[in-house]
This record gives C-alpha cells, sequence and structure tokens, in this order.
C-alpha cells in the first residue's frame, strides 16, 4: 500500500522554492516526525506556504468517472476510486489543508487522479514520507518561474 499527502501550495512558495523542493519535503518531514511543542510550530509553517482546498472542486473531480476508473463517495470527505478489473483503489480523505491519498495496485490508479488533480491547479505538491518520495503534479515551467523571480 502507497500513501501520499497532497498540499496545495501557494504560487508565491511555489516560484520562491521551484528547484529547491528538498526543503519543501524536509518540512514536511520534520513535521511528520517532530515531538508535541515542535510540531505545533512546524505545522505553522505549513499552514503559511498552503492553501486551503477549494473542497467542492475536488469533489467534483474526484466524483468524476470515466472508462478506467469508478468512483464512490465513502463519507462526507472520503472518496474510494477504483478501477474494478484490476481490484486496484484508491481511497482519498480531504482534509482542510490536504488531501490523504491511500492507494493499493496499479499505480495507473494514482497517474489517473494526479491527471485530473492537475487540471484544477499545478501547484499540488506530492510527499510520500515513509518512502522518501515528493514532487508536483505537473510539471512547473520554468519559464514562468524565472520571470517572476526577476520582476523589476
Amino acid at each position: 500500500m502507497r500513501s501520499y499527502q497532497l498540499y496545495l501550495l501557494d504560487e508565491a512558495i511555489v516560484n520562491r522554492y521551484y528547484g529547491q523542493e528538498i526543503k519543501l519535503f524536509n518540512l514536511f518531514c520534520e513535521r511528520f516526525t517532530a515531538d508535541h511543542s515542535l510540531k505545533l510550530l512546524l505545522t505553522k509553517q505549513v499552514e503559511y506556504i498552503t492553501k486551503p482546498l477549494p473542497t467542492k472542486d475536488v469533489s467534483n473531480i474526484l466524483m468524476q468517472e470515466d472508462y478506467y476508473l469508478s468512483s464512490e463517495r465513502l463519507d462526507l470527505s472520503t472518496f474510494r476510486m477504483e478501477h474494478r478489473s484490476s481490484g486496484s483503489w484508491i481511497d482519498v480523505k480531504i482534509k482542510d489543508q490536504h488531501l490523504l491519498l491511500l492507494a493499493f495496485g496499479k499505480l495507473e490508479i494514482e497517474t489517473r487522479l494526479f491527471e485530473r488533480l492537475k487540471e484544477l491547479n499545478t501547484y499540488f505538491f506530492a510527499v510520500n514520507v515513509g518512502q522518501k518520495r515528493f514532487g508536483w503534479l505537473g510539471p512547473i515551467k520554468k519559464v514562468q518561474a524565472f520571470q517572476n523571480s526577476h520582476s523589476i
């Protein structure tokens, strides 16, 4: 089973840390492993660099079905998307500041979901602390990041 947290980052943070994603990942990892007093501080830092999720838009994306994925709502904040013929599924829990994903089976199921989410916003950052994996759901255009960092 694979698990991810997806955060929607503020555009200014994306532009500032483009190419330095390891710094963002380290912040999420430190928060995950910190003791209570330090966790409060790190949580405030994470809240500062992230944006609240557009829950209605995310819910609409999660309810879309196509030839590959079926979708059902398990409760108010949790959706299950599955590829029945392969037995693969992904549960998505919507939180205020992130999505929590638990996936089983074929990797294509995450790829399909990530494609849908990056249509909503390209600033989603995926974190898998356990496997030390992270990255943008969609590529950030270098030209955009370059132009924003050299404004007059």
